[in-house]
């Protein structure tokens, strides 16, 4: 899936995005993961890869 970075929140040791992708469900927003030394900036394109480990399902 490739997307663009619309918001990034920085943690202890990682950094949350919120990332705008067309073809994903819920308004086209997936929430990703990545490290503190290469996360992308806002407005940057960013290509995700799904890790079955780490995906939580949320509602019905």
């Amino acid at each position: 899936m490739v997307g663009t970075v619309r918001e990034r929140v920085h943690r202890h040791d990682h950094v949350r995005l919120t990332v705008t992708v067309p073809e994903a469900p819920e308004a086209g927003r997936v929430e990703a993961v990545a490290g503190t030394a290469d996360a992308p900036g806002v407005g940057e394109a960013v290509r995700l890869t799904i890790d079955p480990d780490g995906i939580a399902v949320v509602g019905p």
